[in-house]
């Protein structure tokens, strides 16, 4: 039985580990891989400290996805800060997540440091290069 998204992407990554789970115009991740990602970065975001939830200060994309997941792993919300968003309306967003905890990717990361300089910001290519625990 599926009980949350992580179980439904354990599940594929055993069966299907080289089928493309999501494809972009930039890329993409098998199972397998979008499995190895989330918990890198599920890893990396519990060695960080976050508490209840995160901010993704990115678009839309495959890698995206994986720090959704990693959230999910690690037990944390997530939600999507489009970098479209005037500043002041992303940082009521972002007062109303009672978060301090900001993940974003090298094109975003440096207005994403001026938008937000009382946060902790990671980059999710940092996030993910580390050795996954096991979940």
């Amino acid at each position: 039985m599926i009980y949350n998204i992580t179980d439904y992407l354990e599940r594929s990554a055993e069966r299907f580990p080289e089928k493309v789970a999501v494809r972009d115009a930039k890329g993409e991740y098998t199972w397998a891989q979008l499995r190895e990602q989330s918990r890198r970065t599920a890893t990396a975001l519990i060695n960080t400290g976050a508490r209840r939830g995160i901010a993704v200060y990115a678009d839309k994309s495959f890698e995206t996805l994986s720090v959704f997941l990693g959230a999910a792993y690690a037990g944390l919300f997530y939600s999507l800060m489009n970098p479209e968003l005037p500043e002041n309306r992303l940082r009521d967003a972002l007062e109303v997540l009672s978060t301090e905890t900001v993940v974003t990717d090298a094109a975003h990361a440096q207005r994403c440091k001026s938008i937000f300089p009382d946060c902790r910001i990671y980059l999710a290519d940092d996030l993910a290069a580390g050795k996954p625990d096991d979940f």
